[in-house]
């Protein structure tokens, strides 16, 4: 999530997730089980490109995810839209390092 979040940052993340908006950082679960922290790229309703070139329209329940730094993110475009059920909460801060404490976008 460079230049958003720091390698190795610490956020705080509310569970408390309704339908996370557009540009909102999120911790989702990966297709392989992991978690990672990506950004809401497009939300039900929204078109969104995936990296075979074709459009996808995001059903009910389904965001498209992407890091920050697109270039090496693997995110929606390689792997499709998220389903609602998969993010586990919303990033609401950064604490640390202390020189990057912010307020993350809801």
């Amino acid at each position: 999530m460079v230049p958003t979040l720091p390698a190795g940052a610490l956020v705080a993340v509310s569970s408390a997730v309704r339908d996370p908006a557009f540009g909102a950082v999120v911790v989702g679960r990966r297709p392989d089980g992991g978690e990672h922290i990506k950004r809401i790229v497009g939300v039900p309703g929204d078109r969104v490109a995936s990296n075979g070139g074709r459009d996808v329209v995001l059903k009910p329940n389904e965001y498209a995810v992407a890091g920050d730094n697109r270039a090496r993110s693997t995110d929606s475009r390689h792997y499709g839209p998220v389903d609602r059920d998969a993010i586990v909460g919303i990033a609401r801060c950064c604490y640390w390092p202390p020189r990057c404490w912010r307020i993350l976008p809801r």
